[in-house]
């Protein structure tokens, strides 16, 4: 059975530092109670085990032909395309349809990268972002390494005419930040659910 203690109600006419301290404890209770009914949930659907011990887990190769690629996307509501980040700054667009990689790269700023074909860097382009409204407004951000090594982010267009391209000129510096070394430079990025922008800046690098 659940504890009793996630049914507790905050008594009326608490003053405001002790509603705080209120939530806090029921923030505690709720999140105590979230992971038994989980518990619960897995005691009660337990996996489905194979013959000999086999994982029902496999592979398949979806593309071919890219060239360092360190992250793969979509854009909201599209499902036909997926988007490969290439370490030495292109973006790629794979026809899920057909498997294909397409000729002319989504985006090539390759000339804005820094250590991006450097093999034994953590440099280059990091890393995709659309916009949940990506649809209608058409921005993107990308997460790369510029000049002197910096975490640089960045917002692109896509082409109007053609979605399969975007636009170079348009891009437009938000943000950067100085690294201290060419490793543990992070490079995710991402928006939360209420539109935030969130992006890993890494750990320092070096030997830390």
């Amino acid at each position: 059975m659940l504890d009793r203690r996630c049914r507790r109600m905050i008594p009326p006419g608490t003053d405001s530092e002790s509603l705080v301290k209120h939530l806090k404890n029921l923030s505690l209770t709720l999140a105590k109670c979230s992971l038994a009914a989980a518990a619960m949930i897995v005691l009660a659907n337990p996996s489905p085990s194979l013959a000999g011990g086999e994982t029902p887990i496999a592979t398949r190769r979806i593309a071919s032909g890219l060239a360092f690629p360190t992250g793969c996307y979509h854009a909201p509501g599209d499902a036909n395309r997926l988007f490969v980040t290439e370490k030495t700054g292109r973006v790629r667009i794979v026809d899920l349809a057909t498997g294909q990689v397409l000729t002319t790269p989504f985006l090539d700023i390759s000339s804005l990268i820094v250590g991006g074909g450097a093999t034994g860097s953590e440099q280059g382009l990091l890393g995709l972002a659309f916009h949940p409204n990506y649809a209608t407004n058409g921005y993107f951000y990308v997460n790369n390494t510029g000049s002197g090594g910096a975490t640089i982010i960045r917002r692109y267009t896509v082409n109007a005419t053609n979605p399969n391209v975007a636009v170079p000129t348009s891009g437009s510096t938000l943000l950067t930040i100085s690294q201290p070394f060419s490793n543990h430079n992070g490079g995710w990025i991402g928006f939360g659910p209420a539109g935030f922008l969130y992006l890993a800046t890494g750990a320092g690098g070096s030997a830390n």
